[in-house]
C-alpha cells in the first residue's frame, strides 16, 4: 500500500507541477509550454528535456480516462489539474490553426496586415511558445510594410509600422545574446522617443527586459549603464561592488551641488531619507556611490 500510495501521490504532483510551472510561464524544456511538449505528455509519452518518470506520465494518462470520483480530494486536485493541461492545449492549438490558416495563403496584402499583427501580439502575449510561428508572422508583416506604401492604420505612419514589426520580431525571439544587445538597444531609442501610447510604452519595457538579461549575463552588456542603456556604466554601487550604472543617470536622482560634490570626492553617500539608488545589475539599494 505504501508503494501505491508513492506513486499516486507522485503522479498528482507531476501533473501539478506542469499545471504550475505553465501559469508561471518558466522556461522549456522543464515547463511544457508548446503544443508538441504538452501533447506529448497528456498521451503519457515524457517530452525531450523533461525529467519525469515515464511509468508516472503514463500512468497520469491512463487515470485521466477513469470515471472521476468526487469524494475522493486526491481524484479531484487530480482531475482540475489534468483539466486545466487539456484546456490550455485546446486554447494552443485553436490560437495556432488561426496563425497557420492566416499564413496559408500565398501572398499577404495590406488587407491582411490588421489580422496578422492582431495574432502576433496575442501570440506574444500568451503563455505558450513558438518561435517559428512568431517569426513568420514578423517577416510577413515585414513583407507588406515593404511592399506597399499605404497606410495601413490612420493613426500610424509607414515609418511607425514597419517599427512596430521590427519590434515584434525582435521579441518574439526566445533567446537573447551579447550580439543582439545593439540592435535592441537601437531599438529601445527608437521606442523611447515614440513612447506616445500605452503600446510604445509596453515596447519599451519589454525591450528594456531584453536589454536587462544580457546585461545581467554578458561582459559587453556589463560595461553599459543597465539603467539607460546609453552611456558607459562608470560608477560602482556599493556594497554590492557592481560597476553597473552612469554618471547622468545617478545625477537625475541628485541635487547639483551633490553631483559637484560626488565628482570632486569621487563618491556619494546615499542619505536613509535620499530618494534609493538601485544597482541595475542586482537591484540592491546602494548605500554609497563612487567612481570607478
Amino acid at each position: 500500500l505504501k508503494h501505491v500510495k508513492a506513486e499516486v501521490e507522485g503522479v498528482l504532483s507531476s501533473v501539478t507541477t506542469h499545471r504550475r510551472r505553465i501559469e508561471e510561464t518558466e522556461d522549456p524544456p522543464a515547463c511544457l509550454r508548446s503544443t508538441s511538449a504538452l501533447s506529448s505528455f497528456l498521451k503519457g509519452t515524457v517530452p525531450a528535456g523533461v525529467d519525469d518518470d515515464c511509468f508516472t506520465v503514463q500512468a497520469a494518462s491512463a487515470l485521466s480516462t477513469s470515471e472521476p470520483c468526487y469524494a475522493s480530494k486526491w481524484r479531484c486536485e487530480f482531475g482540475e489539474a489534468w483539466e486545466y493541461l487539456t484546456s490550455t492545449l485546446a486554447r494552443w492549438e485553436e490560437l495556432e490553426g488561426r496563425i497557420n490558416e492566416a499564413l496559408a495563403k500565398e501572398e499577404s496584402t495590406a488587407a491582411d496586415y490588421a489580422l496578422l499583427s492582431s495574432l502576433l501580439d496575442e501570440l506574444l502575449s500568451a503563455d505558450v511558445l513558438n518561435e517559428v510561428a512568431a517569426t513568420a508572422l514578423a517577416d510577413r508583416l515585414h513583407f507588406i510594410t515593404s511592399q506597399s506604401t499605404s497606410r495601413f492604420d490612420e493613426s500610424y505612419s509607414r515609418d511607425k509600422e514597419e517599427l512596430a514589426v521590427r519590434v515584434k520580431k525582435a521579441l518574439a525571439k526566445r533567446e537573447v545574446t551579447e550580439d543582439d544587445f545593439a540592435y535592441l538597444k537601437k531599438l529601445f531609442d527608437e521606442v523611447r522617443t515614440e513612447s506616445s501610447d500605452d503600446a510604445k510604452r509596453e515596447w519599451q519595457r519589454a525591450i528594456s527586459d531584453r536589454l536587462d538579461q544580457i546585461f545581467k549575463q554578458s561582459a559587453a552588456g556589463r560595461d553599459t549603464c543597465g539603467k539607460c542603456y546609453s552611456h558607459a556604466a562608470s560608477l560602482r554601487c556599493l556594497p554590492c561592488s557592481h560597476v553597473s550604472i552612469c554618471e547622468e543617470c545617478v545625477a537625475k536622482q541628485l541635487s547639483s551641488q551633490e553631483v559637484d560634490v560626488m565628482k570632486k570626492m569621487n563618491f556619494h553617500i546615499v542619505k536613509p531619507d535620499d530618494t534609493p539608488i538601485e544597482c541595475p545589475y542586482c537591484q540592491q539599494a546602494a548605500a554609497y556611490i563612487s567612481l570607478h
